[in-house]
């Protein structure tokens, strides 16, 4: 009886052990993101909060999209969780009120960067800005990839598509009342961009639909 208890008292150890270290393996979070991987800007309204998300429903938007702080540390029993920073940010940001928040996408979309705009109830004083834009208007930045762009009239209508979105946006070069056009230098970059090509741009809504104030290529040519 002995020759034969001693084995199975063994390998129920190593069982145990081998289950441990599959569960400290499990609860780990990915690695540091690598250049390359897909991120973005977004400007929207807080929707939803938690103690480590956070949903932001972006201008143009249908529906809210939930964003989570990067994993920092390692396991839990060695002391990794949310980062800290991140999720003291989230929690000093009340619902409802306005970001800017910088995102990149890791397994699911993690918030990098959260900066408060306007706190839910405050009015934003209506300071003129160059090119007719207000700051009563809603605006955003989108970086993504240029799909498609066409000439109409004077100006240029592209489109646009964000990491994460199903479809491309369409934007046009905002009117510039001083030359009673586009702004000249907004659609000489629009123009010179290739298709296909990783761009930066600022927009802000009219009546028309929502017009470029400053547009920026990252990178010609689209990345495989």
């Amino acid at each position: 009886m002995r020759g034969t208890t001693m084995p199975m008292v063994g390998l129920g150890l190593l069982l145990g052990w081998l289950s441990v270290a599959a569960t400290a393996a499990a609860v780990q979070e990915p690695k540091e993101p690598k250049e390359g991987q897909r991120k973005g800007t977004v400007v929207g309204v807080v929707t939803a909060k938690g103690e480590n998300w956070i949903e932001v429903k972006a201008d143009g938007e249908e529906k809210a999209r939930r964003y989570v702080p990067h994993w920092r540390g390692g396991a839990p029993a060695q002391g990794g969780g949310p980062d800290k920073a991140m999720v003291a940010q989230i929690r000093a940001t009340p619902v409802g009120s306005r970001v800017r928040l910088e995102w990149e996408f890791e397994e699911r979309p993690r918030v990098v960067k959260l900066e408060l705009l306007k706190k839910a109830g405050e009015q934003p004083k209506d300071k003129s800005k160059e090119h007719g834009v207000s700051e009563l208007q809603r605006s955003g930045t989108v970086t993504g990839v240029l799909r498609s762009k066409k000439e109409q009239g004077k100006n240029v209508v592209l489109e646009v598509q964000a990491p994460g979105e199903e479809k491309a946006r369409s934007y046009f070069v905002q009117f510039d009342p001083k030359v009673q056009g586009p702004i000249p230098e907004v659609l000489q970059a629009v123009r010179a961009a290739p298709v296909g090509s990783q761009v930066h741009l600022e927009w802000a809504a009219t009546g028309h639909g929502p017009a470029i104030v400053r547009f920026q290529v990252l990178r010609t040519g689209e990345r495989k």
